[in-house]
C-alpha cells in the first residue's frame, strides 16, 4: 500500500510503483522523468532538498519526515517519506530510493483533535468553576485558572500538590471516602461539600463533583472534577439557620430551639434516671421601662439581663428568650431541689 519511488541525483523519477501513481494522480509514464519539486511549493521543495542532501552527504538513511504535496488534480496531501541513498556496484551514489505513506487523514484527525483539545482547554480556562485532574493518589496533574484563584496558589504550585494539603485531617478522610467510592463503583459522584483552607490561611467551602478517568484499555488512571465556591452560600445558610433558632436581640436560643433542647434533655434524663429543672422568668414592671424610657432602653435592659443570666449559670445550662420580657432556663443533671434554690 505504501508508495515506492526511485530518483536520480537531481530528483527526477526513474521508477515508481502503482501506489505512487494513486498518490500523485499521474500515470507511471507521466511520472518518469518528472522532478519531485513539481509536486510541492518552493519553500517545501527547499526543505525536501536538504533532507535528500543530508542523506547524500552522510550516506545514512533519513528518518521519516512529513511533506505536503499537490496532486495532479490540485488536491493537497500530507505524506511521510523515508529515503535511502542508491549506489552503483562501485559504491558511487547514483540516486535515491524511498517509501511514501499518505498521512493526510491522520494529520487531519490529529489537527481536529488538537483543535478540539484547544477548545476544550479554552472552555476549562474560562469557566468560573474550578476544574482539576488528579492521579490515583490525589496529586494534581492539571488545574484551570479558577482552581488557582480558589486555592490561592499558582497553577505551577498546584501541579504535584495533594488535595489533602488544603483541608483538615478529618475532612481529608471524608474526601478520600468520596474519591474511593467513585473508584470502586466507576460512577460519578454527586456534588459533596468540602471545607478547604487556602494558601493564605483563609477558610472556605466548596462543592465538588468527581469522575473517574481511564486509559484506552479501561484501566483507572485518576480523577477529574469540577469545584464551585459555595462559601457565601454556606455563610448565608448558617446565618439563616442562626436567625431561625436564635433571638436576634439577645443572641439567646429562641422558643423553637429551646423546645428541641428540652425534648432532648427529657429523653436523656429519662434514660439516665436523672433530674432536670426548668425555670420560667419574666421581668416585673418591664412595661414601665418601655413606656418611660423608650423601646431602645428596653432593648438594652433585655440584653443586659441576658448577659447576667449567662454569667450566673454554667456553660452547659441553657438560657433562652421566649419573647417580650420572658426568659426560660434549662438545667440538667440536677442533684436535688436545694441545688435549684441556690441557682
Amino acid at each position: 500500500q505504501e508508495a515506492y519511488f526511485e530518483v536520480d541525483l537531481t530528483g527526477n523519477f526513474t521508477f515508481v510503483n502503482d501506489a505512487m501513481v494513486r498518490l500523485t494522480g499521474c500515470s507511471k509514464q507521466e511520472l518518469i522523468g518528472m522532478n519531485h519539486k513539481q509536486f510541492t511549493g518552493e519553500a517545501t521543495a527547499k526543505d525536501v532538498f536538504h533532507a535528500f542532501h543530508k542523506v547524500y552527504t552522510t550516506g545514512e538513511p533519513s528518518k521519516s519526515f512529513d511533506w505536503e504535496v499537490t496532486r495532479k488534480d490540485g488536491l493537497k496531501a500530507i505524506i511521510e517519506t523515508s529515503i535511502n541513498l542508491r549506489r552503483d556496484p562501485s559504491g558511487k551514489p547514483i540516486g535515491f530510493k524511498g517509501m511514501i505513506r499518505d498521512i493526510t487523514e491522520r494529520k487531519r484527525m490529529v489537527e481536529s483533535l488538537r483543535q478540539s483539545e484547544d477548545k476544550y482547554r479554552s472552555i476549562l480556562e474560562n469557566i468560573q468553576e474550578g476544574y482539576f485532574e488528579v492521579d490515583l493518589t490525589g496529586n494534581f496533574t492539571f488545574v484551570n485558572d479558577s482552581m488557582a484563584r480558589l486555592t490561592g496558589c499558582s497553577k505551577q504550585e498546584l501541579i504535584g500538590m495533594n488535595h489533602r494539603q488544603f483541608t483538615s485531617e478529618q475532612t481529608a478522610k471524608d474526601v478520600f471516602q468520596a474519591f474511593h467510592k467513585v473508584y470502586e463503583t466507576g460512577q460519578p459522584s454527586k456534588g459533596f461539600d468540602w471545607h478547604i483552607i487556602r494558601k493564605d490561611g483563609a477558610e472556605g467551602d466548596i462543592e465538588a463533583s468527581i469522575t473517574l478517568q481511564k486509559d484506552p484499555s479501561g484501566k483507572p488512571t485518576g480523577f477529574k472534577g469540577m469545584i464551585r465556591d459555595i462559601t457565601e452560600r454556606k455563610r448565608t445558610e448558617q446565618q439563616l439557620n442562626y436567625m431561625a433558632t436564635h433571638d436576634i436581640l439577645t443572641g439567646l436560643p429562641n422558643r423553637l430551639m429551646f423546645n428541641q433542647l428540652l425534648n432532648q434533655a427529657i429523653r436523656s434524663a429519662s434514660r439516665n434516671k436523672r433530674l432536670l429543672a426548668v425555670l420560667f422568668i419574666d421581668l416585673d414592671r418591664f412595661k414601665i421601662i418601655n413606656d418611660s424610657l423608650g423601646h431602645e432602653a428596653g432593648d438594652r435592659l433585655l440584653k443586659e439581663i441576658a448577659r447576667r443570666f449567662k454569667r450566673s449559670l454554667r456553660s452547659v445550662d441553657v438560657v433562652a428568650r421566649l419573647g417580650g420580657d420572658e426568659f426560660i432556663i434549662l438545667i440538667e443533671e440536677v442533684e436535688g431541689l436545694s441545688q435549684i434554690e441556690v441557682v
